[in-house]
């Protein structure tokens, strides 16, 4: 008997309550944030992923961004001094287009949603896109199914509300204040573990 790929993972998803079977939906959320600028952009993440998966969920990564633009700084400064400024860009360019820019949009498009941390007094401009790229494809995409591309944009930060971009909040679904809020909220909302299944 053959049983299709999609059929499988369907059947592994299935679980049993009270002698019904309900289905645990599963959600993969890109974890979006500074890193260019940051020494320290891996402990939140880590938090989180470990957060997600009690809760049932998968967390995605930044990979590109995280092993080839860390990697890459100390090469591109070395670049920076022995190119000229058009040299220089053109190379940055096509390193960071090969090896970061179409991996991580990729993981944006492969997610449910993202939770985009945006800290106070760091600069970033990646991130900014990626909560563009997803809300596009969440609300402006025609797609077929246009209520199966709904994507949850969640942001948190320590930002006061009076200087949040504009842009941002437009983007966002919810804005938090704080990852405790945030878990809270997550917890009442997207927790399969607790509750079975998302509310």
């Amino acid at each position: 008997m053959f049983i299709s790929r999609k059929r499988i993972r369907f059947l592994k998803r299935r679980i049993t309550f009270g002698g019904k079977e309900k289905l645990k939906k599963s959600l993969k959320w890109y974890l979006v944030g500074p890193i260019q600028w940051e020494e320290d952009f891996m402990s939140w993440r880590e938090e989180i992923r470990e957060f997600l998966e009690k809760c049932g969920h998968e967390a995605l990564l930044p990979w590109g961004e995280i092993y080839h633009g860390k990697r890459g700084r100390a090469v591109f400064s070395e670049w920076a001094k022995t190119m000229s400024k058009d040299d220089f860009l053109g190379r940055v360019r096509k390193y960071m287009r090969r090896f970061v820019i179409k991996w991580d949009l990729k993981e944006v498009e492969a997610a449910d949603g993202i939770i985009f941390f945006l800290p106070k007094d760091v600069a970033t401009v990646g991130s900014y896109g990626e909560e563009t790229l997803i809300y596009y494809l969440a609300y402006h995409k025609k797609l077929a199914k246009w209520k199966a591309s709904h994507k949850k944009i969640l942001v948190v930060t320590d930002i006061p509300v009076e200087e949040l971009s504009y842009w941002m909040i437009g983007c966002s679904d919810r804005v938090f204040f704080g990852w405790k809020s945030f878990k809270d909220w997550f917890i009442r909302h997207f927790d399969n573990i607790k509750k079975g299944k998302e509310k």
